[in-house]
């Protein structure tokens, strides 16, 4: 029963339209639009709540280096975009593929060295950062909605770490879930 509630949460998150939209509602356009970025479109919820996930299911220092490592990356990926080095339909392309290769990693890859692991983490976070800084409205304030759509990602980061390092009965039904999602969503993605 559970496993149901969860795919009909999933679809109902993905049927969202448009699913990569991420609207503005704040007068401000500072740290409450940033905070709130990451959580208002299906990718950036899926590919960080996976992330988190894998992070939860990770031993030792893996548990905090991926996080670290995909904020990091994140942070590099706005850079990167501010400066002009990519489009932003390079940013969704890459979002779309970060999102099947975390369906990989989730189902398949969830044990490999760490040291890949962290690059993986670092590389996938890039196209994430990438569409942050290339969606953030143009009369934003940039720290502040940088610092937010920070917080918002370590939100959900902790959101499927704390669903990753769960112990009932029910983690592997929330990790295949997860990875559909993020194939579905990824293979829509990159088909458009």
């Amino acid at each position: 029963m559970q496993a149901k509630r969860g795919c009909l949460a999933l679809l109902l998150i993905m049927s969202a339209s448009p699913v990569w939209a991420h609207v503005g509602w704040t007068a401000s356009l500072g740290f409450a639009e940033g905070l709130w970025h990451p959580w208002s479109g299906a990718d950036h919820l899926l590919a960080m709540s996976a992330l988190g996930f894998w992070a939860g299911r990770k031993k030792g220092r893996g548990r905090w280096l991926l996080p670290s490592l995909f904020l990091t990356g994140m942070v590099l990926g706005a850079s990167l975009q501010a400066l002009g080095v990519f489009s932003a339909a390079i940013a969704e392309l890459w979002i779309a593929l970060s999102l099947v290769m975390f369906a990989g990693v989730l189902v398949f890859w969830k044990n490999i060295d760490l040291r890949l692991a962290g690059t993986l983490a670092l590389l996938l976070a890039m196209g994430h950062g990438m569409a942050h800084a290339a969606e953030m409205p143009a009369n934003a304030q940039a720290l502040f909605y940088g610092a937010g759509f920070l917080l918002g990602s370590v939100l959900l980061h902790m959101t499927g770490f704390m669903l990753g390092r769960g112990q009932h009965r029910y983690v592997r039904g929330l990790e295949v879930s997860l990875a559909l999602g993020c194939a579905v969503l990824g293979a829509v993605g990159v088909a458009s």
